[in-house]
């Protein structure tokens, strides 16, 4: 019976072992532990009478927990190539932009912020230029106001006068490149004894009234050319001092225009009559009641000086960009740039019209004209000539 047995246990555990398992690991260790169990119940319902009989029993636990010990080694490797497989399967479908997506939000981020950061620095480096710009002005808009309302006198008729007469009879010719010159003290010398003379229904009372914001414009040009403050003899263009007063005009914007526009024109008609020959450029004669482009320039550099033009317009980005934009305070080839004819080697001519454009230019912006909703055209001038007659 126990040899029956015996043999019967030893088959069938041949025939598992050859035959591989449908049935999870963990069912099989469960079914050899039952085996096992049974086994034992078996051998301790059956009578002793034979020690062969317990040794033989003894074995055979012994190979059938053996059997399930190498079942369940079998099955823990198993389940590791399993895993293992799996995770390279996990690697070889893996997605680039998922696997560093928490990379490339800090790198977005990073860049918003170092832009953000670059933008304040350049901000901050323009609004340094303005400050110092505000600093420097030797008079602001307000008391601009105040100067023309001082002066109510003080029209286009009575500028034209002004004008005619003193580029006839008082003003001298210097350097080449300046064109008319005189000292500050001259000049007001000269303005104060035309206007106490030349107009009696003015009467004898006739001057520039609060006069002290001309000469602190005047002062303060002599320092930013680095001149000192000899108002005696530093010479300055005159066509400079004029675009000084014409500042404290009581009158139109289009008025300011005009008067500026026929300072260069009587400069040149008198620079024609000292030399004894016409105005010509590069391209040939200048058109009737024009200028040429630089004498454009040189009023524009006036009125930059006399701090005619807001702020903002006189500054320009430098070349340096990295790590921030840099700034700096515009000239007036900056403001007034080439044209293509200009470029070409032939001058342009400027008339009164396009002087009123370049003006009101956002590059130029007198008087905050560029801020005007508005638009001028050719009918805000009407053709007006310059006086050259002289009350004797």
């Amino acid at each position: 019976m126990i040899r029956r047995i015996i043999r019967s246990t030893t088959t069938n555990a041949a025939r598992r072992q050859s035959v591989p398992s449908i049935w999870p690991s963990s069912s099989r260790v469960s079914f050899q532990h039952n085996q096992l169990q049974y086994l034992e119940a078996k051998r301790s319902s059956m009578p002793v009478s034979n020690s062969n009989s317990h040794s033989l029993f003894r074995s055979l636990s012994t190979e059938i927990r053996a059997q399930a010990a190498a079942a369940a080694a079998a099955n823990a490797s198993m389940a590791a190539e399993a895993s293992a497989g799996g995770t390279k399967g996990k690697k070889a479908e893996s997605n680039v932009f998922l696997d560093n997506l928490g990379k490339i939000f800090l790198l977005g981020i990073g860049t918003v912020i170092a832009t953000l950061i670059r933008s304040s620095y350049s901000t901050t480096n323009r609004h340094a230029i303005r400050d110092r710009l505000e600093e420097i002005a030797s008079i602001d808009p307000k008391e601009f106001e105040e100067f023309r309302e001082a002066n109510s006198e003080l029209d286009l008729s009575t500028m034209r006068k002004l004008l005619s007469i003193y580029y006839q009879e008082y003003a001298t010719l210097g350097d080449s490149n300046l064109g008319y010159t005189s000292s500050y003290d001259d000049f007001v010398t000269t303005i104060r004894k035309i206007m106490a003379t030349r107009f009696p229904e003015q009467g004898d009372a006739f001057t520039i009234q609060m006069g002290h914001y001309f000469d602190r414009i005047i002062v303060n040009i002599l320092e930013e050319r680095g001149e000192g403050e000899s108002l005696r003899s530093d010479q300055l263009p005159v066509s400079l001092f004029f675009a000084a007063m014409a500042s404290a005009m009581n009158g139109s914007v289009s008025d300011r225009i005009r008067i500026l526009h026929e300072i260069l024109l009587t400069e040149q008609e008198q620079h024609q009559q000292h030399s004894g020959s016409g105005m010509t450029t590069e391209g040939g004669a200048l058109a009737k009641d024009s200028v040429p482009l630089t004498s454009v320039r040189n009023m524009v550099g006036h009125l930059q000086e006399t701090c005619q033009l807001p702020p903002d317009t006189q500054i320009v980005p430098t070349d340096q960009k990295i790590p921030t934009q840099q700034w700096r305070r515009a000239t007036p080839e900056d403001m007034v740039p080439d044209t293509p004819d200009s470029k070409s080697g032939a001058e342009e001519s400027v008339n009164l019209v396009e002087f009123a454009a370049i003006l009101r230019t956002k590059s130029v912006c007198a008087w905050g004209e560029c801020y005007m909703k508005w638009k001028p055209d050719a009918s805000e001038f009407e053709p007006q000539g310059i006086s050259t007659e002289a009350d004797s």
